[in-house]
Protein backbone atom coordinates (compact mmCIF):
# COMPACT_ATOMS: atom_id res chain seq x y z
CA UNK A 1 0.00 0.00 0.00
CA UNK A 2 1.40 3.37 -1.02
CA UNK A 3 -0.47 5.93 1.84
CA UNK A 4 1.43 9.89 2.11
CA UNK A 5 4.69 8.54 0.15
CA UNK A 6 4.42 5.38 2.79
CA UNK A 7 5.27 2.27 1.26
CA UNK A 8 3.95 -0.72 2.92
CA UNK A 9 4.09 -4.41 1.65
CA UNK A 10 1.13 -6.56 2.61
CA UNK A 11 2.82 -9.23 0.81
CA UNK A 12 6.14 -10.64 0.77
CA UNK A 13 7.58 -10.89 -2.98
CA UNK A 14 8.70 -14.00 -4.20
CA UNK A 15 12.17 -14.65 -5.20
CA UNK A 16 12.39 -14.37 -8.37
CA UNK A 17 14.09 -17.74 -10.48
CA UNK A 18 16.93 -17.65 -12.49
CA UNK A 19 16.92 -16.57 -15.70
CA UNK A 20 16.95 -19.46 -18.61
CA UNK A 21 20.37 -19.80 -20.01
CA UNK A 22 21.42 -19.93 -23.90
CA UNK A 23 19.67 -18.82 -26.98
CA UNK A 24 16.12 -19.34 -27.70
CA UNK A 25 15.59 -22.25 -30.77
CA UNK A 26 14.43 -21.62 -33.79
CA UNK A 27 11.52 -23.43 -33.11
CA UNK A 28 9.97 -24.38 -29.82
CA UNK A 29 9.16 -28.22 -28.57
CA UNK A 30 5.57 -29.11 -29.19
CA UNK A 31 3.47 -28.96 -26.13
CA UNK A 32 -0.31 -28.64 -26.21
CA UNK A 33 -2.57 -27.41 -23.93
CA UNK A 34 -5.46 -29.50 -22.79
CA UNK A 35 -8.34 -28.09 -20.74
CA UNK A 36 -9.81 -30.53 -17.69
CA UNK A 37 -13.10 -30.72 -17.44
CA UNK A 38 -16.04 -33.19 -16.23
CA UNK A 39 -15.35 -36.95 -16.96
CA UNK A 40 -12.96 -35.46 -19.26
CA UNK A 41 -10.64 -38.69 -20.65
CA UNK A 42 -8.09 -36.84 -22.86
CA UNK A 43 -8.74 -39.53 -25.46
CA UNK A 44 -7.54 -36.67 -28.14
CA UNK A 45 -4.21 -37.81 -26.67
CA UNK A 46 -4.24 -41.25 -28.35
CA UNK A 47 -4.21 -39.44 -31.57
CA UNK A 48 -0.68 -37.58 -31.05
CA UNK A 49 2.03 -38.84 -31.83
CA UNK A 50 5.36 -38.40 -30.02
CA UNK A 51 6.52 -35.67 -32.67
CA UNK A 52 3.85 -33.39 -31.54
CA UNK A 53 3.67 -33.76 -27.94
CA UNK A 54 6.67 -33.29 -26.53
CA UNK A 55 5.73 -31.96 -23.24
CA UNK A 56 1.67 -31.94 -22.29
CA UNK A 57 -0.31 -29.14 -20.41
CA UNK A 58 -3.44 -29.52 -18.27
CA UNK A 59 -5.73 -26.45 -17.58
CA UNK A 60 -7.64 -28.36 -14.88
CA UNK A 61 -10.02 -28.02 -12.38
CA UNK A 62 -10.01 -26.09 -9.00
CA UNK A 63 -6.09 -26.48 -7.54
CA UNK A 64 -5.49 -28.53 -10.32
CA UNK A 65 -7.41 -31.77 -10.92
CA UNK A 66 -8.27 -33.97 -14.06
CA UNK A 67 -11.22 -36.40 -14.08
CA UNK A 68 -10.24 -39.95 -12.99
CA UNK A 69 -11.20 -41.07 -16.63
CA UNK A 70 -7.84 -39.01 -18.05
CA UNK A 71 -5.42 -40.64 -15.22
CA UNK A 72 -4.93 -43.93 -17.68
CA UNK A 73 -3.87 -41.48 -20.40
CA UNK A 74 -1.66 -39.34 -18.37
CA UNK A 75 0.09 -41.89 -16.33
CA UNK A 76 0.82 -43.85 -19.49
CA UNK A 77 2.82 -40.27 -21.02
CA UNK A 78 4.34 -39.55 -17.45
CA UNK A 79 5.62 -43.57 -17.36
CA UNK A 80 7.42 -43.24 -21.19
CA UNK A 81 8.77 -39.74 -19.71
CA UNK A 82 6.58 -37.03 -21.09
CA UNK A 83 6.63 -34.06 -18.87
CA UNK A 84 2.67 -33.19 -18.00
CA UNK A 85 2.04 -29.85 -16.34
CA UNK A 86 -0.73 -29.44 -13.89
CA UNK A 87 -2.31 -25.63 -13.66
CA UNK A 88 -5.48 -24.20 -13.00
CA UNK A 89 -8.07 -23.02 -15.63
CA UNK A 90 -9.64 -20.87 -12.80
CA UNK A 91 -8.95 -16.85 -12.81
CA UNK A 92 -7.27 -16.70 -9.55
CA UNK A 93 -5.49 -18.74 -7.33
CA UNK A 94 -2.79 -21.72 -7.99
CA UNK A 95 -2.69 -25.52 -8.27
CA UNK A 96 -2.40 -27.29 -4.71
CA UNK A 97 -0.13 -30.27 -3.64
CA UNK A 98 -1.81 -31.52 -0.58
CA UNK A 99 -5.44 -30.79 -0.05
CA UNK A 100 -7.56 -33.58 -2.30
CA UNK A 101 -6.21 -37.13 -2.71
CA UNK A 102 -9.20 -38.86 -5.08
CA UNK A 103 -8.10 -40.31 -8.07
CA UNK A 104 -7.55 -37.54 -10.55
CA UNK A 105 -6.74 -35.15 -7.96
CA UNK A 106 -3.30 -33.01 -7.34
CA UNK A 107 -2.24 -35.77 -4.68
CA UNK A 108 -2.88 -38.36 -7.61
CA UNK A 109 -1.13 -36.29 -10.14
CA UNK A 110 2.08 -36.17 -7.99
CA UNK A 111 2.24 -39.56 -7.22
CA UNK A 112 2.10 -40.38 -10.81
CA UNK A 113 4.75 -37.72 -11.81
CA UNK A 114 3.32 -34.70 -12.87
CA UNK A 115 4.15 -30.81 -11.96
CA UNK A 116 1.79 -28.60 -10.29
CA UNK A 117 2.29 -25.62 -11.90
CA UNK A 118 1.55 -23.09 -9.04
CA UNK A 119 0.82 -19.38 -9.45
CA UNK A 120 1.73 -19.54 -13.33
CA UNK A 121 -1.67 -19.99 -15.51
CA UNK A 122 -1.80 -22.33 -18.73
CA UNK A 123 0.01 -20.40 -20.95
CA UNK A 124 2.88 -19.56 -19.13
CA UNK A 125 3.28 -22.70 -17.31
CA UNK A 126 3.63 -24.12 -21.42
CA UNK A 127 6.14 -21.46 -22.33
CA UNK A 128 8.20 -22.34 -19.41
CA UNK A 129 7.99 -26.08 -20.55
CA UNK A 130 8.86 -25.47 -23.52
CA UNK A 131 11.86 -23.09 -22.81
CA UNK A 132 12.97 -25.81 -20.36
CA UNK A 133 12.64 -28.67 -23.05
CA UNK A 134 14.32 -26.31 -25.75
CA UNK A 135 17.30 -25.92 -23.02
CA UNK A 136 17.57 -29.63 -22.77
CA UNK A 137 16.64 -29.42 -19.45
CA UNK A 138 15.89 -33.22 -16.82
CA UNK A 139 12.81 -34.00 -15.21
CA UNK A 140 14.07 -32.98 -12.15
CA UNK A 141 15.17 -29.58 -13.46
CA UNK A 142 12.13 -29.12 -15.01
CA UNK A 143 10.37 -29.94 -11.56
CA UNK A 144 12.78 -26.97 -9.79
CA UNK A 145 11.81 -24.14 -12.20
CA UNK A 146 8.36 -25.02 -11.58
CA UNK A 147 8.95 -24.99 -7.77
CA UNK A 148 9.67 -21.31 -7.72
CA UNK A 149 5.66 -20.54 -8.68
CA UNK A 150 4.65 -23.19 -5.67
CA UNK A 151 1.64 -21.66 -4.01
Amino acid sequence: MIDAGQLRLLHRPLPRPDPLRGSLPDRFPPVPVLTAGLDEDFALLDALGSEHLAGLVIAGVGMGHVSPAAMPRLRRLLDAGTPVVVATRIAAGGTSTHHYAYPGSEVDLLDAGAVMAGFLPPAKARLLLQAQLASGASAAQIRESFEAYAS
